[in-house]
């Protein structure tokens, strides 16, 4: 019965072990790291318990893991913020954490982001009639992410149109 439990103990630090490598070499959401546990053998008792003392010791944040992808979405790949949204929904990120962590995003920075998003597509169409133009535009802007009211104002603004 003692090396039952012995083995037990040794099991559980040697998934805890690899959790922490695995949350170590960067920022992972909760359910990423249990998904990741329950891939290397852990049961979801010992996952549950696993993802606590993680969080604990520091490993595991979800708010700075959102904090790490908003950042990251908005200045790298230019995502608005409905496309961080649905990316934070996907790793199971409460509202209210996706909410604090877009407040990462400067207003000022979103609207001149989306305005040379909106000039470089605008370049790539020309020659294209004004109806064409706006479509591939706004639709381009909302597959980033953007929301079609400030799409349509910033566009409007640069063709010259405030209606």
């Amino acid at each position: 019965m003692e090396t039952i439990k012995s083995q037990d103990d040794y099991r559980y630090k040697e998934l805890l072990e690899k959790a922490r490598n695995f949350c170590a070499f960067r920022e992972r959401s909760t359910h990423e790291t249990k998904v990741k546990l329950l891939q290397i053998g852990a049961n979801s008792l010992e996952a549950e318990k696993a993802l606590l003392q993680l969080k604990e010791e520091g490993f595991l944040s979800d708010l700075r893991f959102a904090s790490v992808f908003v950042r990251g979405k908005f200045n790298q790949n230019q995502w608005g913020r409905a496309k961080i949204i649905m990316g934070l929904t996907a790793h199971r990120i409460s509202k209210e954490t996706i909410s604090e962590a877009l407040q990462e995003i400067d207003n000022d920075k979103y609207i001149a982001t989306l305005k040379s998003i909106v000039k470089k597509k605008l370049e790539s169409l020309k020659g294209q009639t004004e109806f064409i133009v706006r479509g591939k535009t706004i639709g381009f802007c909302l597959g980033k992410g953007f929301e079609s009211d400030l799409t349509q104002e910033i566009l409007d603004s640069l063709l010259n149109r405030n209606l």
